[in-house]
């Protein structure tokens, strides 16, 4: 694997994070599941596992 690959594997997985962390945050907040799902492309089950 190259350097560059590694950068950018490490910046997919950065990104995936942050999308965690936000769809947790909609979802504390009350957001329904069902909007967030729409946005999102996470299905609800999805979003309640996180």
């Amino acid at each position: 694997m190259t350097f560059e690959a590694m950068l950018e594997e490490e910046h997919d997985e950065a990104r995936k994070e942050e999308k965690r962390e936000l769809v947790k945050g909609f979802r504390d907040d009350g957001v329904p599941l069902e909007i967030i799902s729409k946005r999102t492309g996470l299905t609800p089950e999805e979003i309640k596992a996180l």
